[in-house]
């Protein structure tokens, strides 16, 4: 190993302990052992260290951002298959999570296809495209054949379950895609499998299979969050939740507000056995009561209530700033179920 290299590896072990002190000693070590600035090591680390550090301004941010392209081209050409595996995956995953998806997948593609890549690496990286090429790009034929090349040792992991599943469905596949995530869950009955096998059979119409899956995943989300569904939620904590539902239809256009305006606001805990029996999600955060509209001209549908879930928002969130994206997320959902109505198209 050259000092350059056991400098950087000093420098990614103290990125993976989140020590960006060391981190930047690390930096300054490998300056001054004659590290060129357009390193893509050297770039990787000012790069995550920025993205991890609180204090990096939203300019610094966004300037580290626009060169991320160049990065990850400099990344695929280090001879070093290990690294550069480092270094776009990681810088992938972060691009991915905030949207910024076409860099991403490209180096993706292209890291996945050289051919001194550890099988693991390879896989991680076609994963993760196929994640891509499903939710940016709406290419689920694409995604299936990425999702082929994955190594055969991962096939009974449960992402690369859930994600092969999910394309299947998105191919039309339903059939292949249910009897792959029963295959799982009856090898090791996980929750989340069982949450998107219930989604997956109450979109086909299989309702009550779906149901038996859904009210499952209920009643294991409640003891797992330690939820006491019956308990009334403080006064001050519905108020707050009301206020921000309220905040949120007020920006939502006429006709769309007009089929909720006479609906009253109520706050409970969680789903309630007959609300997901009613059709509801067992996790939402926000659920209409009422009667969805039907397929004659005359059957409007009607919303007699909305009612936010406020254990259940907890369990979505990491902070209060993200309350309105919970009911936003709810509502959308609840506008499709009751008229299908798409507040947001393609969602």
């Amino acid at each position: 190993m050259t000092k350059l290299a056991s400098i950087f590896g000093r420098g990614y072990a103290a990125l993976e302990a989140e020590d960006l002190d060391s981190v930047q000693a690390a930096m300054a070590a490998a300056i001054e052992g004659g590290a060129d600035e357009n390193d893509a090591r050297l770039r990787y680390l000012e790069f995550m260290s920025g993205w991890l550090d609180e204090g990096t301004t939203e300019e610094d941010i966004q300037e580290l951002f626009d060169g991320a392209g160049d990065l990850l081209d400099s990344a695929l050409e280090l001879g070093d298959a290990v690294e550069a595996a480092r270094i776009v995956l990681d810088l992938a995953d972060i691009l991915v999570s905030l949207g910024d998806a076409d860099d991403a997948e490209q180096a993706l593609q292209a890291l996945s296809e050289r051919d001194d890549l550890s099988p693991e690496a390879a896989s991680e990286a076609r994963l993760l495209r196929a994640q891509v090429l499903l939710d940016f790009h709406q290419d689920a034929e694409e995604a299936l054949v990425a999702l082929d090349g994955v190594h055969p040792g991962l096939h009974e992991d449960g992402g690369y379950v859930s994600l092969r599943a999910a394309v299947l469905a998105e191919l039309e596949r339903v059939d292949e895609a249910v009897e792959l995530l029963e295959q799982a869950i009856a090898r090791d009955d996980d929750t989340e499998l069982r949450y998107q096998l219930g989604i997956m059979l109450r979109e086909a119409g299989t309702h009550e299979a779906a149901l038996d899956q859904l009210l499952t995943v209920r009643a294991r989300d409640l003891a797992t969050h330690e939820v006491d569904a019956a308990r009334p939620v403080p006064a001050d904590e519905a108020e707050d939740l009301r206020r921000h539902l309220e905040d949120m239809l007020d920006t939502l256009p006429e006709p769309v507000i007009n089929r909720v305006a006479a609906a009253a606001i109520r706050v409970e805990r969680w789903p309630s056995e007959a609300a997901v029996r009613d059709g509801c999600d067992p996790r939402t955060a926000l659920a209409f009561e009422g009667q969805p509209a039907g397929d004659g001209d005359d059957d409007e549908g009607q919303v007699d209530a909305l009612v936010l879930y406020r254990d259940a928002i907890v369990a979505q969130i990491e902070s209060d700033e993200e309350i309105v994206e919970a009911l936003a997320l709810g509502l959308v959902e609840e506008f499709d179920r009751y008229f299908d109505l798409e507040l947001i198209p393609g969602m």
